[in-house]
């Protein structure tokens, strides 16, 4: 069952105190953060941790802490990978705990097992410093880290109306940015602090900042709008009234795996995917590393500069989707913007890396990594929204999907660097980069050729409800003082920007000139889940149903 609009028929303006799907941004975005703050730490902690990296001649390593490891480049890059590996595990099921449990619980759930994890790091270190048992609590963070993408996306699907959905993306993914600076910046400073040893402080103190966050996560966060006890009927209203939705009656909507997965449009998303998380993890883990020993940073310099790119990261992502939004609101195309976006962030990316190959100045180096992942901030505005916007029903999936092709670059991209950087000397970086901006390239090439930000003939075609055990009908809404216009299932559906009133008078079968509940359509729908919904149904109602 399809609704379709035009445009919301109950403006409920985003950017106000009490909407509360702003909140569940923000929030998202501080899930973002802690997931980043846990995660990205480790990079900056191993310099302090690893004896063979022990910068003596900084001024500012005033301590050194006792608790140090002997793990070679390639023991870090099994450490780095194990983590990878057990999020592309756990992303392969996202989708199926997000039906059963909800995303909601699904990344609660995450978010704990990451900070066991991360408090349980310096006792296995003291006790058993061989880097497999490190490696081991990695791979179970992974697991709980992978569902987290898939989940939000499906949040904000649910959540926000589709001119909305590049700043609910940018905004939820700058908290990456937000804990990956702090990460950086407060690491090499802990490792200075002589309380608990040094780098361990950052450890508890992180864990501790992700226990304190699920407290406002728990009581301020639904699953769905309709869920939600302090959504207002306008608001309800602006977020179901603004949507293409493509729904079932009174059955499971079937996932069209083999037309989904082959889809060169998908496979677009998934290659920039690929490339963004090739791009981050090849900096997140070993950027510091790399200001060490070919820049010969001290740990105090090394922290300020290796958090710069991720601070002008949170406002970068922020105005490349503000720009595509307002781009959007005054007629542009939404493929337009989705692929000149992409553009930027893949080609611009590349440009910067390979200026790095062939310039020796530390200052100007720095400035132009900064620059490069600066500049991968519009993959937001991009592939990003393509993933909430090509098939809206199968959002979870397609993410799902997006993010395998993501951690598989995350679990190669480590090897490949630490394979290749075996002493770390400034020629061996070169190439490091260099094939890095060829990633960018290739599959920034592949976007702007297959890549696209419009509904697929695929996810609300003809033959969606071929498929279904009972009649559908494609159901349009434009506003709720305008007409409902009820047409057979065999009936064309129409994409975006095209106005459904111009055929009417040849599609219908009936029109009713009525007033609709403003707080919704009175039909019977189906969530992604399988619930089976009725606008309007009280509790008692549903029970009795349900019986």
């Amino acid at each position: 069952m399809t609704v379709e609009k035009s445009q919301p028929a109950t403006p409920c303006n985003l950017w106000t105190r009490k909407t509360v799907r702003l909140q569940i941004a923000f929030l998202l975005s501080a899930a973002m953060m802690t997931c980043g703050l846990l995660r990205g730490h480790l990079g900056m902690a191993l310099v302090c941790m690893m004896r063979s990296n022990l910068n003596s001649t900084a001024p500012e390593d005033t301590y050194t802490s006792s608790l140090q490891v002997d793990w070679s480049f390639q023991n870090v890059g099994t450490i780095h990978t194990s983590f990878y590996v057990g999020t592309f595990i756990s992303v392969l099921i996202a989708h199926k705990l997000a039906q059963s449990v909800g995303a909601k619980n699904t990344i609660t759930g995450g978010i704990i097992m990451n900070i066991l994890c991360v408090w349980f790091v310096p006792t296995i270190i003291y006790f058993m410093p061989h880097y497999v048992y490190t490696a081991l609590v990695r791979f179970i963070m992974g697991l709980g880290q992978g569902v987290f993408i898939p989940c939000a996306s499906l949040l904000i699907a649910k959540w926000f109306p589709t001119h909305e959905k590049s700043t609910a993306m940018a905004i939820f993914s700058t908290g990456n940015q937000v804990g990956l600076a702090l990460a950086m910046f407060a690491t090499a400073e802990l490792c200075k602090v002589r309380y608990l040893d040094g780098w361990p402080t950052s450890f508890f103190l992180y864990g501790l900042i992700g226990a304190c966050f699920l407290g406002f996560w728990l009581p301020h966060v639904s699953n769905k709008p309709r869920k939600c006890r302090r959504i207002s009927s306008d608001e309800l209203a602006h977020i179901e009234e603004s949507e293409y939705r493509l729904r079932a009656m009174s059955m499971n909507l079937t996932i069209p795996y083999k037309t989904l997965f082959c889809s060169p449009v998908i496979i677009a998303i998934c290659l920039s995917s690929f490339c963004q998380s090739f791009v981050m993890v090849s900096m997140i883990s070993y950027l510091p590393e790399y200001y060490r020993s070919v820049l010969k940073l001290g740990i105090s310099a090394n922290g300020y500069w290796s958090s710069i790119p991720f601070l002008i990261q949170m406002f970068s992502k922020m105005g490349f989707a503000f720009g595509a939004d307002y781009l959007k609101i005054h007629g542009f195309k939404v493929n337009t913007i989705t692929k000149m976006s992409n553009s930027i962030a893949s080609f611009g990316c590349a440009i910067c890396l390979f200026l790095v190959c062939i310039t020796t100045n530390g200052f100007v180096i720095m400035t132009l990594v900064c620059l490069g992942l600066t500049l991968t901030s519009a993959f937001v505005p991009g592939y990003n929204t393509s993933i909430v916007s090509v098939a809206p029903s199968y959002t979870a999936v397609i993410s799902a999907y997006a993010q395998a092709y993501a951690q598989i670059a995350s679990v190669f991209a480590p090897l490949m660097v630490g394979f290749i950087t075996t002493h770390s000397t400034a020629d061996e970086w070169r190439i490091v980069f260099l094939v890095i901006a060829a990633t960018c390239v290739v599959t920034g090439l592949f976007f702007q050729y297959f890549g696209s930000a419009t509904i697929q003939p695929w996810a609300m075609g003809d033959h969606v409800f071929a498929q279904k055990r009972a009649s559908s009908f494609s159901v349009r809404v434009e506003s709720a003082d305008s007409y409902l216009s009820i047409a057979e299932a065999e009936t064309p559906l129409r994409t975006e920007n095209q106005n459904f009133l111009d055929d009417i008078h040849q599609q219908k079968l009936l029109a009713i000139p009525a007033r609709l509940n403003r707080k919704s359509p009175r039909v019977s729908i189906m969530e992604e889940d399988g619930e089976i919904v009725r606008p309007g149904e009280d509790e008692e109602e549903k029970e009795n149903r349900q019986l």
